[in-house]
């Protein structure tokens, strides 16, 4: 019954929805919504898909800013971030500095 949920705050209720996500699947979030989808599919798995394809190594350099572009960047030779960008962006630069990656 929704109605159980209308006393929420968003952050309570996208907790709520993350809770109820099943582990087939992933999310992120991108420019303030919510993606849902299989964890078979994103912006990696195609990379990683087309380089294979196209039989080139799997060497690129990559721009993004948001969630959605975290598994991307940390498998990119070289990732450019651009500001303003996500906590998690933000924090997955902060870890790759800490461990002497940049």
């Amino acid at each position: 019954n929704n109605n159980n949920y209308h006393h929420l705050d968003n952050n309570q209720l996208i907790n709520v929805l993350i809770s109820k996500i099943p582990q087939t699947l992933k999310y992120t979030f991108n420019l303030g919504y919510m993606d849902v989808y299989i964890s078979q599919i994103g912006k990696y798995q195609a990379v990683k898909w087309l380089l294979e394809y196209l039989k080139m190594p799997c060497v690129y350099s990559f721009m993004g800013d948001d969630d959605n572009d975290v598994e991307i960047a940390s498998y990119s030779q070289c990732a450019y971030i651009v500001e303003p960008c996500s906590e998690s962006m933000r924090g997955f630069v902060e870890s790759c500095h800490n461990n002497g990656s940049v």
